[in-house]
């Protein structure tokens, strides 16, 4: 069907794959089936997979065409649950495709040059646009946010049309197009004032893993359906670089020129450096599949610190910091420089009621918008926070008990599909106990879990140490990283005993004696 549409990966041999569940074949029905006889001819280089009520016979030629048969009966009903895999991934699929990346990626490559052959009026505007800008980011940022904001997305996917390409200064002079046209454009402008720019296919849908790189193994035009442009600083030939000259070209380039920049996926509130498509596929002009990187300052992470002073009586003084990190960065910035002042303000007053009935804010919402990461700081004064009893301070420790990922029912039939891409997040609390703390009677134990299968880390630990002014700090520290992984539904119990751990009043509670008044 794709090839109705004029867009169809170029023919080159064909592939066929049946492949069989890791648990009983089920079809989406209600009520189980009878028996069903498939044929398909013309088809493929590769048939396998065999498994009880799902019968493959061997491939017979004759006639210039090979067909291959095979038989499903008898399928039980399919439990209706949510966060499922693809069907490739634990149902008998068959899944066919006439496709070749090496080919497919260079009828694109053939396009795009093409289009990029018509750009003489977007070149002379990129060099209207930087003259007299010597900072290569600086260039950079004003050709990105020109195309962001000049070129209005418009129409259908890329991957829906017939692999024609609009010609750049049309594209520049109607002011609109899909995503391949704008990363053409800024494609175009950014080697005119004097970058190395390619564009390249990602896949938006997920990040590359032993799922992903199964589904590559047949090739769908849908794959990859997000066009990035891929920038680097140009260095000159090997002259330049050996006389020096190269480096300076680098210089304040995130991750030192070692990587390439990636745009066309975000807006004029992205740090250069970061994409949404970290850990993404892509796949290059020769029609390789890598792994998007980028340089380890600019990967998603958020940071939550808790800065707790803690009163005999349990009055707490409470200081709270977010950082933003990789491509939320982006989105703290959007979110907070098109906030108006009273949106603005009942955040603010939703985020110190988080924190307590009793809290008060002291001062106003603090966020850094300009530098990197995204910061967000606010401090409050919240009475009897920690619960004095006798000689025993209570303290509950906020945001400390959350589950490794949120899962709905405490048994599992099919595989559960968890896509964390790889997002890492970090969550500390310093807690300065008050000056009559002589003991720390409970508090959280030290855990760690490497999770099977590429699902993720968590790492959670408590330390100790004495301030100058003889006080004790307690600093609590939860490391996560979620991957993304199909869990069988044999393992669905270890996540359900990891959340019952981490959500457990141990993992949450700190409890010291002090002096009696």
């Amino acid at each position: 069907r794709q090839r109705d549409r004029g867009h169809h990966p170029p023919h080159a041999g064909g592939r066929a794959l049946l492949q069989p569940a890791d648990g009983l074949p089920r079809p989406r029905a209600d009520r189980p089936h009878g028996r069903r006889d498939r044929r398909a001819g013309r088809a493929a280089a590769q048939v396998r997979g065999t498994r009880r009520r799902c019968a493959i016979q061997p491939p017979r030629g004759g006639g210039g065409r090979i067909t291959h048969r095979w038989e499903v009966r008898d399928q039980p009903a399919l439990a209706r649950e949510d966060r499922l895999p693809p069907a490739f991934s634990f149902l008998p699929v068959l899944r066919a495709s006439t496709g070749d990346w090496a080919a497919y990626a260079d009828s694109v490559r053939r396009a795009c040059n093409t289009a990029l052959a018509d750009d003489h009026r977007t070149a002379a505007r990129a060099r209207e646009l930087t003259a007299g800008i010597r900072d290569p980011l600086q260039r950079l940022r004003i050709v990105r946010d020109a195309v962001m904001r000049g070129i209005r997305p418009a129409g259908p996917l890329f991957t829906e049309l017939p692999l024609e390409l609009t010609p750049v200064d049309r594209t520049l002079a109607e002011g609109y197009g899909h995503a391949a046209d704008r990363a053409l454009v800024m494609t175009a402008m950014l080697r005119a004032v004097g970058f190395e720019a390619e564009p390249l296919l990602a896949d938006g849908g997920q990040i590359s893993s032993p799922l992903a790189r199964r589904d590559y193994a047949i090739p769908r035009v849908a794959h990859f359906d997000t066009c990035l442009v891929a920038v680097r600083p140009r260095t000159g030939g090997w002259l330049a670089r050996l006389l020096g000259r190269g480096r300076k070209a680098v210089v304040g380039w995130p991750g030192n020129g070692r990587l390439p920049l990636y745009l066309n996926d975000s807006d004029q509130y992205a740090e250069p450096g970061t994409t949404p498509h970290v850990f993404h596929a892509a796949l290059d002009a020769g029609g390789e599949i890598f792994e998007i990187e980028v340089a380890d300052p600019y990967r998603p992470l958020t940071e939550t610190e808790w800065h707790l002073d803690i009163g005999a009586d349990g009055t707490a003084a409470i200081e709270v910091v977010n950082r933003f990190s990789g491509s939320a960065c982006g989105a703290f910035r959007k979110r907070f420089r098109e906030m108006p002042p009273e949106p603005r303000n009942r955040h603010f007053q939703e985020l110190i009621g988080a924190i307590s009935q009793s809290a008060e804010a002291v001062g106003e919402l603090e966020t850094d918008l300009e530098g990197y990461p995204g910061v967000q700081r606010y401090r409050a004064r919240a009475e009897r926070y920690a619960v004095r009893e006798g000689d025993t301070l209570t303290l509950l420790l906020p945001g400390a008990g959350e589950p490794f990922v949120r899962l709905r029912d405490d048994r599992r039939e099919l595989p559960l599909w968890i896509q964390g891409n790889n997002e890492a997040t970090l969550w500390m609390a310093r807690v300065v106990l008050p000056a009559g703390a002589q003991e720390v009677v409970i508090a959280p134990p030290d855990r760690e879990w490497s999770l099977p299968g590429g699902l993720g880390r968590l790492v959670c630990t408590t330390r100790r140490r004495q301030l100058e002014d003889g006080r004790i700090e307690i600093e609590l520290r939860r490391e996560t990283v979620r991957g993304s992984a199909v869990v069988p539904p044999e393992q669905y119990p270890a996540l359900l005993e990891i959340n019952r751990r981490l959500e457990h009043p141990e993992m949450r509670t700190l409890v010291v004696r002090v002096t009696p008044p």
